[in-house]
């Protein structure tokens, strides 16, 4: 429920004295400029900016009895969390939870609505122990700061948008080349930047159109191949084009062409000299058949090694989540085409099942299993490793950051999950997986480790986990607390491989993290 006074929300969402004097100068200082000045019988005046207006009234009010500073600000949250919301200009490209929050910065500092400006940080501390990559220290811990500073603005059809990210560690400790390295820190990036148009009626057709030029990050169908990283502290960004074209509540057919971008802030350059670029349909006309088509095509690598010119065809069904009743979803993809000098075909494939209870806490019970094709003869002619793209794996492996031992490539494995929520902002993740080599003689990817004789075997272990997030204001999130620990018990083939030196031990992984998120 919205609450319509300030006292409500005071009542539902705790004490702020002295902290509301911090919020409103921290926030006002994150969303004003210096203000232009007038002279008249030669005393600067304001100018009638609404946005400097909102400023110096904060200011004003800092300076007053902590009652007013405390009804001015409460005033200001209760407008921002009443206040319908306003379609961003990248929230057509990504999941909503990404960008969907109250705007309490344009609230505080009375902002127009047609200026979107939000403020996203996350701190997370995080240990592993009896590490599984070769060449690593058995252990690793430290902290990650990610941070998102984001401006867009909208007029008529247009839109201007630019997204900044800031990922850093602290304190780390170990030698941490390899595992702490540009997938997890890359310090100031300039994660967006791209001018949009937007048409609602195209032609008199009824249909909506949009079309993006510039720096962009992506979420396409499940994530698994194309993704706005979440867990990890850097994020899969693109320059190029990305065209939409939607019939509300029927379908949707999405297309783009762009190249990944390089880690520095600011500079529009390839990363590597590769060209990306793809097609889906989706279809959403049935709520018992939810489809997605796609293919994804790519082309580059500065390396024989890096080398990859192939294409990704695949198909999506599956139904959402709902109390009461059955849930699924199945999805398959092949791959065709060559890679790193060889020729490519490789296949994935994923299936789940699941009911959510209606009964008190709403458990969701699922099973899954997942298959990611391996090369059968590593020293043969032909690739079979399916190639995940730029996907991502936290939602249904395992936490990646320091840990993550599993890729969507020379994977078998099913699993189940448990899924309940004892509060309205508390929420308990149970999972286990089981984890084989889908081909023996292929590498266990991104761990080092590989037999290429096959006398391993292929088990690699199990995993549990436990996650339990919790939320305050939640309709969306202000702050959120999410705890989560992975206990890997390493198998056959880990024990064998651990028996020649320089392997990583026989030791089970433990893998814990605590982290928090706030969003302005």
């Amino acid at each position: 429920m919205i609450p319509a006074r300030s006292s409500d929300l005071r009542r539902h969402h705790g004490p702020s004295g002295p902290l509301s004097v911090g919020l409103v100068l921290i926030l006002c200082s994150l969303g004003t400029t210096e203000p232009a000045m007038a002279e008249e019988d030669g005393n600067p005046q304001p100018s009638n900016s609404p946005i400097i207006e909102g400023t110096q009234k904060a200011v004003e009010i800092v300076g007053e009895s902590p009652k007013q500073v405390h009804s001015y600000t409460m005033d200001k949250l209760s407008k921002a969390y009443a206040e319908p919301w306003h379609e961003t200009a990248d929230q057509i490209l990504i999941e909503d939870r990404q960008v969907r929050w109250h705007r309490y910065i344009r609230a505080l500092t009375n902002m127009p609505e047609w200026l979107d400006i939000g403020l996203h940080h996350r701190m997370r501390y995080e240990d592993l122990t009896n590490n599984f990559r070769k060449g690593q220290p058995e252990d690793i811990s430290g902290g990650a700061f990610r941070t998102r500073l984001r401006f867009g603005l909208d007029w008529k059809m247009f839109r201007l948008f630019v997204e900044g990210q800031n990922s850093s560690e602290v304190g780390s400790s170990g030698a941490l080349l390899g595992t702490i390295n540009t997938s997890l820190f890359s310090s100031d990036r300039l994660l967006q930047a791209f001018v949009a148009i937007r048409l609602d009626d195209l032609f008199g057709s009824g249909l909506r159109a949009d079309f993006h030029a510039g720096r962009m990050t992506f979420d396409f169908g499940s994530r698994r191949l194309i993704a706005r990283n979440d867990y990890r502290n850097t994020t899969n960004t693109f320059n190029g084009f990305h065209w939409n074209l939607v019939k509300a509540d029927a379908w949707r057919v999405r297309a783009f062409l762009v190249t990944p971008v390089s880690d520095t802030f600011g500079v529009l350059r390839p990363v590597e000299d590769t060209l990306f670029w793809g097609t889906q349909l989706e279809s959403r006309q049935h709520p018992w058949l939810n489809l997605d088509l796609y293919y994804f095509g790519i082309n580059g690598g500065q390396t024989l090694e890096e080398q990859r010119t192939f294409g990704t065809y695949g198909m999506r069904a599956f139904r959402y989540a709902a109390p009461g009743w059955w849930d699924y979803e199945v999805e398959a993809a092949f791959q065709q085409g060559t890679k790193a000098g060889r020729d490519h075909l490789a296949q994935f494939g994923h299936v789940e099942f699941g009911r959510t209870f209606n009964v008190a806490w709403n458990p969701r019970v699922a099973f899954q299993y997942d298959y990611a094709s391996g090369t059968e003869n590593p020293n043969g002619q032909t690739s079979q490793t399916f190639d995940t793209l730029f996907g991502a794996r936290r939602m249904e492996y395992t936490p990646t950051g320091v840990f993550g031992p599993f890729f969507r490539s020379n994977i078998s494995t099913p699993g189940v999950r448990l899924r309940f929520q004892p509060r309205d902002d508390t929420t308990v993740g149970l999972k286990y997986r089981a984890w084989y080599l889908a081909q023996a003689k292929d590498a266990w990817v991104g761990s080092g480790l590989q037999d290429p004789t096959g006398a391993s075997g292929n088990f690699l272990g199990q995993d549990f986990e436990l996650r339990v997030t919790w939320q305050w204001m939640t309709d969306p999130t202000l702050i959120e607390l999410d705890l989560g620990f992975d206990y890997f018990f390493k198998g056959s083939y880990v024990q064998r491989q651990a028996e020649i030196p320089g392997n990583p031990s026989a030791r089970d992984s433990a893998y814990f993290y605590a982290q928090t998120e706030i969003r302005f």
